[in-house]
């Protein structure tokens, strides 16, 4: 067997894009460091954005008293969709990522709360106190932090800042808090095959198909769920050569612990256009 070659080291850019914000003499460097981390890594942090730390952190609070609350309680709110801009509540094993694929599998081990202003949800719950407000208040901070980075990207291509505000007025996007619990037993057989569809979502085109091999050889090392995933992976490859993102030893797709009981993951989705696309280009 030949050794797994190595990928070059990069680190992810980290971008302060408060000069761009603050309409500051820094605002073209931004611009260009965004195009280049965009089209040389495709991906990159940024800093300098502005979002409150404190409403960020009564979300999380917020979001986590709820989660900790008896099963009961939380499965008797955020049912329907009669509320515009209402709460809606995704208990344990209500959703299953894997039916993208037309895969039948248990539910994933994860719940979650998820609001949006021009979306229909249920009666919003009242404990704890204040937590309505507090996915209010950080929409607010993540749809203008949006607005700021979809003026960068304009730029960035030759637009005009403002060229596509018009097509965001009365958007549809979603603000997601995901709880991923301790998992205290061994999965059933059929979430082994949901975590390979986790990896499968992750695959794209890519020019390097000695990657794709390296990652048939990595799953080898995995014993019977290895075994598994070379079979599909091998089928795949079979239609063109393909580039997968490996997260070993089930590290987290977020900062911290997936499984963790105190990982919570806010996150704010694209418009359901933009999420339709994304679903095509699959």
């Amino acid at each position: 067997m030949q050794p797994a070659p190595k990928l070059p080291d990069q680190e992810i850019p980290v971008v302060d894009v408060g000069p761009f914000i603050r309409g500051e003499a820094g605002s073209g460097k931004v611009v260009e460091a965004i195009e280049a981390a965009a089209r040389d890594m495709g991906f990159f942090l940024v800093t300098g954005h502005g979002v409150s730390p404190e409403k960020t952190m009564r979300l999380y609070n917020l979001a986590r008293g709820f989660f900790d609350l008896e099963e009961d309680y939380k499965r008797a709110h955020g049912k329907g969709n009669s509320v515009m801009g209402g709460m809606s509540f995704s208990p344990l094993a209500d959703e299953a990522l894997a039916a993208t694929k037309g895969i039948k599998t248990p539910g994933d081990y994860k719940e979650s709360l998820n609001y949006g202003p021009r979306l229909g949800g249920g009666v919003w719950s009242p404990r704890p106190e204040g937590l309505e407000a507090a996915f209010h208040g950080y929409f607010a901070e993540m749809e203008t932090l949006a607005r700021h980075l979809r003026r960068i990207f304009c730029r960035a291509i030759g637009l005009d800042a403002d060229y596509f505000e018009a097509d965001f007025v009365d958007h549809l996007s979603a603000l997601r808090v995901i709880n991923y619990p301790d998992q205290q037993v061994d999965p059933l057989a059929g979430s082994q095959l949901a975590a390979l569809v986790l990896l499968l979502d992750l695959v794209e085109a890519a020019p390097e198909p000695r990657l794709s091999t390296a990652l048939v050889e990595l799953l080898g090392q995995g014993g019977q769920r290895g075994r598994a995933g070379q079979q599909v992976l091998r089928g795949l490859l079979g239609r063109g050569p393909v580039l997968v993102l490996v997260l070993a030893h089930q590290r987290p797709f977020h900062s911290g612990s997936r499984f963790s009981k105190k990982a919570l993951t806010p996150s704010i989705a694209s418009s359901l256009e933009s999420s339709i696309a994304s679903c095509e280009r699959r």
